[in-house]
This record gives C-alpha cells, structure tokens and sequence, in this order.
C-alpha cells in the first residue's frame, strides 16, 4: 500500500504549512468580525435589531402591519390550535407527505443495502446507487420549479411526486427477487 500511495511529509510541508495559515487567519478574522450572521446574534424583532435606524425600524414596522402578519406574538392561542387540528388542509399536507416520505424514505435510506443484497459486489453497489440518487435530485429541483412556475398544475406535480417513489416501492415488494432489473427500476 505504501509503494501505491507514496507519501512523505518533506513534499507536502509547504502545502500543509500553508493550510494551517489559513485556517488560523480565517478564524482570526471571524472573531474580529463585527457582525456575525449567527441564530444568537440575530434580532428576535425589528424593534430589537441594533443595525437598523429608527426610520427603517418604522418602515419595516410599516411593511408588517400592511401584510397583517404582526411583528411578535407570545401569547399562547387555543383557538389558532383548534383550528389547525380543524383544518383540512393542514391534514392533506400531512397525509401527502407521508405518502412521499414512507415509501420513498426506506428505498432512499437502505438503496445500498437492497442494491448488495440482490448479489452485486460494492462497487458494483456504489455504481448502482448513483442513478436512483441523481433522479431524486433532479426530479426535486424539476418538481420544485414546475410547481413554482405553474399554478395551474401543482396538485397533478404533487400528485405524480407522490406516486412515482410509491410505485417503487411496490415494484420493490410486489416482484420476486429474481427479477433484478424490475427490482432495479424500483429503486
């Protein structure tokens, strides 16, 4: 192993040298940062935000009370509770993700467990993952901008994304095991 990656510290000194420099000289100059873009540092309402001038504080303020939505609200409302458990929306949105996530989430998960357990060796198994993978990425990013761009079609998006990985699944359990190009589709 060691004729295969040959390796000696003396090559790579500069390089390493180099590296440490400048991860110290970024992390110098994070903390001399005035303002860091970190969760605690950000200001819980614009009354609280120092890097604002009462001018603009008014006309955020403004802008909050044209849309209705209120600038800070800690009072607990039963009410708004009841309504939501109410809603049915808020249960369609629910039942449409698990319908994605519980099918999708254990070919996704396990893909490469399922892939090797149909008698492919790993590289074999990592080569066989990467199109179930790239479709995933794609067709989220295509759905995701149809769904943005068209209005009139995003119950068919999210209907067509909610099936496709159901579909799978079925192909997964529904064919035999000796059908490793079905078994393949489905995942």
């Amino acid at each position: 192993m060691e004729d295969y990656f040959p390796f000696s510290w003396s090559s790579h000194y500069h390089h390493i040298r180099r590296g440490v420099y400048c991860i110290v000289r970024c992390l110098h100059r994070r903390k001399e940062s005035k303002i860091r873009l970190t969760r605690s540092n950000r200001p819980n309402n614009p009354l609280e935000a120092k890097f604002l001038s009462p001018r603009e504080k008014y006309i955020v303020i403004q802008r909050k009370a044209a849309d209705n939505t209120g600038i800070e609200s800690k009072t607990f409302k039963m009410d708004q509770v009841w309504e939501a458990i109410f809603d049915i929306k808020t249960w369609l949105i629910w039942i449409a993700i698990a319908a994605l996530q519980v099918p999708n989430g254990g070919l996704t998960t396990f893909n490469t467990l399922i892939i090797s357990g149909l008698g492919f060796d790993s590289i074999q198994t990592s080569l066989l993952a990467m199109p179930p993978g790239a479709m995933s990425t794609l067709s989220g990013i295509g759905l995701s901008y149809l769904a943005a761009t068209t209005r009139r079609y995003r119950t068919a998006i999210v209907t067509v994304s909610i099936l496709l990985p159901l579909f799978g699944a079925v192909l997964c359990y529904a064919l035999p095991r000796t059908n490793l190009a079905g078994q393949l589709v489905g995942l």
